[in-house]
């Protein structure tokens, strides 16, 4: 685990140098630099142990009637890692506008995800009253 943060610390440290000095003689070659560094620690990230978390939400309340509602979350906590590291290469990049739609479409896509639990709630609260 902790050869994972290393190596994640690593590739970032030298990655804002190589951004820095590529940033005064051209922008666009740092922006390049920093999203290349963004998918090398991403792929460390889940390479390290993000699949250990997964099993482990995914086995969460295992043979109840929560184990249906771990592939939901999974896939929430997926959306939101993804949309927040692709805003902030937008963001880095000049790009605000694109940095909002992409966390606009993140959020109508959890609503998305989220419509079955928000029934399943509303069901279960219709047949107490």
């Amino acid at each position: 685990m902790i050869q994972s943060v290393l190596r994640i610390s690593g590739v970032a440290v030298i990655s804002v140098a190589a951004a820095l000095l590529l940033k005064e003689k051209n922008k666009n070659a740092a922006v390049a630099a920093a999203m290349c560094a963004v998918i090398l620690i991403f792929t460390f990230s889940i390479n390290g142990g993000a699949s250990q978390v997964i099993k482990a939400v995914a086995s969460l309340g295992e043979g109840t009637a929560i184990s249906r509602y771990a592939p939901t979350l999974v896939k929430a906590l997926g959306i939101g890692y993804v949309a927040s590291v692709t805003e902030s290469i937008c963001r880095d990049a000049g790009e605000e506008t694109v940095a909002a739609a992409v966390i606009l479409g993140a959020k109508v896509e959890l609503l998305l995800l989220s419509l079955p639990l928000i029934e399943g709630l509303m069901e279960t609260v219709a047949g107490l009253m």
